[in-house]
This record gives C-alpha cells, structure tokens and sequence, in this order.
C-alpha cells in the first residue's frame, strides 16, 4: 500500500504564492494585485489537487 500525501505540496503552494502579499517595498497597488493574484493562484492549486485527487 502506497501512502500519497498531497498536504505538503499544497502548504509549499500557499506559500509560494503569499510570498508577495509580504513583501517590502511595494506600493498600495502592487500590494493589491498581488494579494488578487494569490488568492487566484491558491484556487487554482486547491482545485487542482482536489481534482487529482478525486481521479485516482
């Protein structure tokens, strides 16, 4: 029996894709888009690997 955890991957993504929301040095504007853009990309990761998932 095979265990697959897919948990690490998707904290690594959450990660990887907040790093800008706290980033120095950015302005009003890009503090926003990078926020919309993270959130954006969190989505996808999760459905991505709910849907991967869901085919094995």
């Amino acid at each position: 029996m095979k265990y697959k955890s897919s948990s690490w991957k998707l904290y690594l993504g959450v990660l990887a894709l907040a790093w800008p929301i706290f980033a120095p040095g950015l302005d009003n504007t890009q503090r926003i888009l990078s926020t919309i853009f993270s959130y954006v990309g969190v989505r996808l990761l999760v459905y991505v690997l709910y849907q991967s998932k869901k085919d094995t």
